[in-house]
């Protein structure tokens, strides 16, 4: 038989590489089983880990029930001597494990004690030393504790789970490691606690990490990235334990929450959750799922142990969750917040609206319940003609001391009846109740930004905020507005990167308090929206400020201008070989490849080119490379690109060598030709469109080189498909834009910035309230790049706050 020999790179997160040797067989499968192993996070700063190559099923002696047996492998080195650990601790450790196991079970799964089965090894002297097995490897590492051991009477076959345990080895970059679904863990230095144990052989029982979906705090659900054991509340993340049980997904998986424990939803209504890290019995769901799409479902659940986050307690977690036993994603529903991920949670009287799959949920509040529930409203929708609702919030004194508890009122109405929920937010982790009054007292001097946001549950919001002087506080504030079409635009995350982000209200308003002199970079953010411009300064100097207004735009309110379309021609490179990075670029000469219209792949009915995989079926190359120019004139026209992808089954998308989208494959940048797809794209026939917008800075003036390397998930793969779409989004020619003026508090100047088609004169016109009519105040010709400035002095009407720009 002819053996083929690949070595197979996973990539883990930000943490680190593992190499495998992985056994094919050119015909008859593999002649060898994998072994796979994954990390627990690091202990130390620099510390990687090392991951799975390939998910699996845990076999039937690791069925996640009944008490198991495991065997403690203490084991030191000629380089390392002495234990790892004491007795009484390994006793403890087994103890607190078995008590851990139980309680996420619901007394499903455990530990058996050190005198009813299970067993820790005195010390194992291996033969070689601590420096030696970084290079010859774990496996051997563990065949040799484990053969060690066997002389002293400890059979391994006597043991459902085993762990080797060691002192600080410094050559492995890791806590803990383990094989993915298979009996086998090891940890290095980690013992004060049984959290990094326990996670370890989480994933013994098949479960992989708890993850955080990570929108660089600019969206809930919008464009990200994966970021391993992101997930904090998780012990699959955060090696704690105890008050971090696994997420009711990863507990249902394992049996332990059973289906009929997870309310589906299926239609409109009122949930009840109940916690489902407590051990009470109850006669509701532990968590609910949601269908998101053919791959993705989207989970809740409610924890009342995890003390390390204030708001979990009384909020919503939400996850995207695969099939199987892919990783969840933990998402953060306040995205920039200064807390990060700990108060990601779905507070009382907020809604999470997701767009793509018409779903809202509304935390309504605590049950009242003995064990405590937590009630979730749920819509369907989508709600055509739905209108938001209106608020206004009560006036405010102009200053409070410190500590003095201060009384909230919002009035809000809604104009199709709909029931309404109150999201208070005071900038810290307290959990106002779902009503449209509030009590709050500030502990510290500051101006603090009070907000509410108001909700109708179906996805229509209104919020109202304000600045409370609390105390006598430095530093000033900055304000601006943001409109669409003169409509002030409610939820703009307003970024002033790394730590600050401010949120419009239904004024279009955001606001900034606290701030030193200084310039401050602003950048408005807002999922499937475009802004003119792009970003801005706001400079603060002794006093507060208006800061810069922004023209927001829809990417549906935008005119598409094709760069690359579908079924153009590629060029590309099926050789099976690496092709390192250079080719991403545009300085590569890739003259020798081949070309063809899309789609290119193999193994489908309808493509356009047929790529080669190899001379072996069952071995077939991993990756192939495709590259296309496209000529672009006067980039300064478009606010945003638009990519779509089609792809079978991992890509990785550069514009001009920057990465610009990564899907179904690895997080980070290191991946190389042998590197697999995460997951297998195996429905017949063409895979669907992934759509992604790009940053219209990535693109060039003249000519930009867009790159693709398309990965399999394995080589006995049968079938291969890419094609790809750019499209650039412009300003509508003929289609005014309008924009609140910019107002110079020193001298009462306007200062006005537009967006219109390069190098086209326009008519400057203002209006007071945008109902009574407009009037020209100047002319001017719009730059290059699109964008339209005026100077217009001190305005004879100061009334005028609103301008447009008119085709002349």
């Amino acid at each position: 038989m002819n053996v083929r020999f690949d070595a197979v790179r996973r990539w883990l997160g930000c943490w680190g590489w593992l190499l495998v040797p992985a056994v094919f067989a050119s015909a008859g499968g593999p002649v060898a089983a994998d072994v796979f192993v994954c990390g627990t996070p690091p202990s130390s700063p620099g510390e990687l880990l090392e991951s799975w190559a390939r998910r699996r099923a845990a076999p039937a002696s690791l069925a996640p029930s009944g008490t198991k047996k495991i065997l403690l492998l203490r084991v030191d080195f000629s380089d390392l001597p002495g234990s790892p650990f004491t007795d009484a601790q390994g006793t403890n450790l087994v103890r607190e494990l078995d008590a851990f196991y139980r309680d996420m079970s619901f007394g499903t799964m455990g530990y058996a004690a050190f005198d009813a089965g299970s067993a820790m090894t005195p010390v194992l002297r291996l033969p070689f030393t601590a420096a030696q097995y970084p290079l010859v490897g774990v496996g051997r590492l563990r065949s040799d504790a484990i053969a060690k051991a066997a002389t002293l009477g400890y059979g391994i076959a006597n043991f459902d789970m085993d762990v080797v345990c060691m002192g600080k080895v410094a050559g492995f970059s890791w806590t803990g490691q383990a094989s993915v679904g298979a009996q086998g863990a090891f940890l290095k230095n980690a013992y004060a606690d049984a959290g990094a144990m326990a996670h370890e052989l989480g994933h013994n029982l098949g479960l992989n990490h708890a993850n955080l979906w990570d929108t660089g705090g600019e969206s809930v659900s919008g464009a990200g990235k994966e970021v391993e054991y992101g997930d904090l509340s998780d012990t699959m993340s955060t090696a704690a334990g105890y008050s971090r049980h696994f997420n009711s997904r990863y507990k249902n998986h394992l049996g332990w929450i059973t289906d009929e424990q997870v309310a589906m939803i299926q239609a409109s209504g009122t949930y009840r959750l109940y916690a489902m890290d407590l051990t009470n019995a109850v006669a509701g769901a532990r968590a609910l799922s949601f269908p998101r799409d053919s791959q993705t479902n989207l989970w809740f659940d409610f924890r009342r142990l995890h003390t390390n986050s204030p708001v979990a307690s009384a909020s919503a977690a939400i996850r995207w969750v695969g099939h199987g036993t892919r990783a969840s994603l933990l998402l953060d529903t306040t995205p920039g917040s200064v807390f990060g991920v700990r108060d990601a949670f779905l507070r009382p009287g907020r809604t999470f609206s997701d767009p793509d799959s018409n779903l809202h949920v509304t935390v309504l509040g605590l049950a009242g319940t003995t064990p405590e529930a937590l009630d979730l409203d749920v819509r369907i929708g989508p709600f055509p003609g739905n209108h938001p609702p209106v608020a206004s919030l009560h006036a405010l004194p102009a200053q409070i001391d410190v500590g003095t508890s201060l009384d909230f009122a919002v009035d809000a109405s809604d104009p199709d009846g709909d029931a309404l929920a109150y999201g208070w937010d005071f900038g810290d982790e307290s959990i106002p109740p779902n009503a449209p009054t509030a009590s709050h007292a500030f502990a510290s001097a500051g101006d603090q930004i009070v907000k509410c946001v108001v909700s109708d549950r179906r996805g229509g919001v209104a919020t109202v905020q304000a600045i409370v002087r609390v105390g006598s506080p430095a530093g000033f504030r900055v304000a601006g507005q943001i409109l669409r079409a003169g409509v002030p635009v409610d939820g703009v995350q307003m970024v002033n990167a790394p730590t600050r982000v401010a949120r419009t209200a239904s004024d279009g308003i955001y606001r900034f308090a606290n701030l030193p002199d200084g310039t401050y970079p602003l950048r408005p953010v807002l999922r499937d929206h475009a802004f003119v411009p792009a970003a801005a300064d706001a400079v603060v100097s002794g006093a507060d400020v208006t800061g810069p207004a922004f023209a927001a735009y829809a990417y549906a309110d935008l005119e598409e201008v094709p760069l690359a379309t579908i079924g153009s021609v590629w060029r590309y490179n099926d050789s099976g070989s690496d092709q390192g990075t250079a080719w991403r670029g545009t300085g590569f000469a890739d003259g020798s490849w081949a070309s063809g219209p899309a789609p290119l792949g193999y193994g489908e009915a309808g493509l356009g080119t047929a790529v080669g995989y190899g001379p072996n079926a069952n071995g077939k190359w991993i990756t192939t490379y495709f590259r296309k120019t496209v000529s672009v004139a006067n980039r300064g026209q478009f606010l945003a690109l638009r990519l779509r992808l089609q792809k079978d089954d991992g890509a990785v998308v550069y514009l001009n060598n920057s990465e610009i989208l990564r899907s179904n494959l690895p997080e980070g940048s290191t991946q190389n030709f042998l590197t697999f797809a995460l997951e297998d794209v195996s429905a017949p026939g063409a895979p669907g469109f992934q759509t992604a917008y790009v940053p219209v800075s990535l693109l060039a003036e003249g000519n930009n080189v867009v790159a693709v390397e398309l990965h399999q998930f394995a080589p006995g793969t049968p079938d291969a498909w890419f094609d790809l779409e750019l499209t650039g989004l412009r300003v509508p020619v003929g289609v005014p834009a309008v924009l609140a003026a910019v107002l110079s508090p020193e001298t009462g100047a306007v200062a006005v910035r537009l967006a219109g088609t390069p190098m086209a004169r326009y008519r400057i016109e203002g209006s007071a309230d945008l109902a009574v009519g407009w009037t020209p105040v100047a002319s001017a010709t719009a730059a290059a790049d699109g964008t339209i400035r005026v100077e217009l002095g001190v305005p004879g009407n100061n009334a005028i706050r609103y301008f447009r720009a008119v085709v002349e």
